[in-house]
């Protein structure tokens, strides 16, 4: 795979980090458990940022397709 340059860089992590955040969240309000919220949270931030990284990828080889 190819660095992602830094527009994309900053919306895989800034979504990685909201989403992984809210779910922690959400799960801790629910169980009130803080390791069922950090799990819950690292393993839909991993998720997320696996998914992401190859949409962003994808949407980044457009871009430059389309500059030459």
């Amino acid at each position: 795979m190819t660095p992602l340059n830094a527009k994309f860089r900053k919306i895989l992590w800034i979504n990685v980090v909201i989403i992984g955040f809210g779910v922690g969240v959400l799960v801790y309000l629910k169980f009130h458990n803080v390791l069922y919220a950090l799990g819950a949270g690292l393993g839909i931030s991993a998720v997320e940022y696996a998914f992401l990284r190859m949409s962003l990828d994808r949407k980044q080889a457009k871009e430059q397709e389309g500059k030459k």
